[in-house]
């Protein structure tokens, strides 16, 4: 006797990389829409605005790092694993992926631009440095 409901569901690792997916687009588009709606109807506070504005894409890119993360090594592993229905894990893979994105650049360019700063701050430091 073969269980077949069992091959025919996506495993929980599938789901959660799915679910913290769709969590992370769900937190990013109601932070600017809330902050949208309150500018919008000029409800917002110069001070409000500058804490969702600043302060709100820094938390929840804490939380975008660590959920992103995980939703990625989770949909990886539900692949790894050669389940029959990966497509949820695929589009947990692909949701994951593209919410670190725009992080993973950020890095890259704050990196590219410190490394590129290194000369002139040792001219600063040593002129002798560039001769």
């Amino acid at each position: 006797m073969t269980d077949s409901s069992g091959s025919s569901k996506p495993s929980r690792l599938a789901v959660l990389s799915f679910v913290f997916g769709i969590l992370l687009w769900l937190l990013w588009c109601a932070l600017y829409f809330g902050l949208g709606v309150m500018a919008e109807t000029n409800s917002l506070s110069e001070e409000a605005g500058y804490a969702g504005f600043i302060f709100g894409p820094i938390v929840l890119g804490v939380i975008t790092l660590g959920v992103g993360l995980a939703g990625l090594i989770l949909g990886i592993q539900a692949i790894r694993k050669r389940d029959p229905k990966r497509g949820l894990a695929i589009a947990g893979l692909a949701l994951n992926f593209i919410c670190l994105c725009p992080f993973v650049l950020l890095v890259a360019v704050m990196l590219a631009a410190g490394v590129s700063s290194i000369p002139q701050y040792l001219n600063e430091i040593m002129p002798s440095f560039g001769q």
